[in-house]
């Protein structure tokens, strides 16, 4: 009898011990947890912070880019994992994957085509100071060419900036684009990047084609929308009449317009000035950052802010579609621009990312029978000025 009794006693304290050692049954993760990486999503800008939400059973973690695993597993605790990855700018995919205590496979998510910048580049400091002295650099090179230039250059870590002619209005070219991209953007919700438009908005800052406008144009309340949109913002010297011809193309008080003086001939409805794109390139900017500010100026979130941003980064640099101080810059060094060009009009607005000074760049040049190779000697001189 006794001998009975132990017996249970002993098989009573191993099913404790082995309950003791199960985990609780977890429900199996929905397709959507699968797959959930908060930050950064598909096609976003982002300065390095990765967060996904940690599937049922999880205990590690590893991050890959572009399929190379990026340090050693990490272990996971709570709901949200979250880790910060580091090196050279540049575009990639960047995937999570979740591993249970057994080191299985439990889930992984994915975003595809983001860009990595510097973690030192999410700063955002409006203009504050005009330095007189990149300005009269800048004044220099404009004044030794024989047309019509405007420059701004704001160096996005101090808020000190130049300027030269920075209000005069000239043919904006494909610039205005920009406002379609952010009018769009703002139409399309939380997540541009599965809307049926986020081709065409692709077609747009890719390649700066102008079907792709004119279509996005019709949906979003033809022109007077979009100027209505660069009032809202503060871009008070750009215009956006009509469409454009389809084959033509493969609280911030610093931003005032008195710097107008040698503006060039009216030859365009369609205009533009250095300091309007400057500011619309640091609303972009300041917005990706999460500067509360600029997200509600453009009435976006910080994944749209980041996605205009990685529209910007992903322009393809090449044929007519260059940077005009492109080829001034280390090949790696993320632009995220817009150009322009007509017969006798260059332009470029960008945001330069060289490691460790993010700046704004905008280089607006006119002179009868401009040429390319010209054009980007005045803007690797503007680019080197001070």
């Amino acid at each position: 009898m006794k001998a009975g009794l132990d017996q249970a006693a002993i098989a009573r304290q191993g099913l404790a011990d082995a309950r003791a050692r199960c985990r609780p049954r977890q429900p199996a993760p929905t397709r959507e947890q699968m797959r959930q990486l908060l930050e950064p999503a598909p096609g976003d800008a982002f300065f390095g912070d990765v967060t996904a939400v940690a599937p049922p059973g999880a205990d590690t973690a590893e991050v890959l880019v572009n399929g190379t695993r990026w340090g050693d597993r990490i272990s996971v605790r709570g709901r949200i994992f979250r880790v910060r990855l580091a090196g050279r700018p540049r575009k990639c995919d960047v995937e999570v994957r979740f591993f249970d205590s057994t080191g299985a496979l439990v889930s992984s998510a994915r975003a595809d085509g983001v860009w990595l910048l510097e973690r030192a580049s999410a700063r955002a400091k409006a203009a504050g100071r005009r330095s007189p002295e990149l300005s009269a650099s800048l004044t220099a090179v404009a004044q030794a060419f024989e047309g019509h230039v405007a420059a701004y250059r704001l160096n996005l870590l101090t808020g000190v900036y130049g300027a030269w002619n920075a209000d005069a209005k000239f043919p904006a070219a494909s610039l205005v684009k920009v406002g379609v991209m952010l009018a769009a953007v703002e139409r399309l919700g939380a997540r541009p990047d599965r809307s049926k438009l986020a081709y065409d908005l692709a077609a747009m800052t890719t390649w700066s084609s102008n079907l792709a406008a004119n279509r996005l144009l019709g949906k979003l309340g033809g022109p007077a929308a979009i100027e209505r949109l660069f009032r809202r913002l503060g871009a008070l010297g750009s215009t956006y009449p009509g469409p454009y011809r389809v084959g033509t193309s493969i609280s911030i008080p610093e931003f005032t317009r008195l710097d107008a003086p040698d503006p060039p001939p009216r030859v365009s409805a369609r205009t533009t000035t250095a300091a309007d794109m400057a500011r619309l390139l640091w609303l972009v900017h300041a917005g990706a950052t999460g500067n509360g500010s600029a997200l509600t100026t453009l009435r976006l979130g910080k994944h749209q802010a980041r996605y205009a941003l990685g529209l910007l980064l992903s322009s393809k640099a090449t044929g007519e579609n260059v940077a005009l101080f492109r080829r001034a810059l280390d090949k790696r060094t993320p632009l995220a621009q817009k150009n322009g060009w007509l017969q006798d009009a260059r332009h470029t607005a960008a945001i330069v990312y060289r490691r460790g000074l993010p700046e704004i760049v905008v280089v607006l040049i006119y002179k009868r029978g401009l040429a390319l190779a010209e054009a980007e000697r005045v803007g690797a001189r503007m680019l080197s000025a001070g």
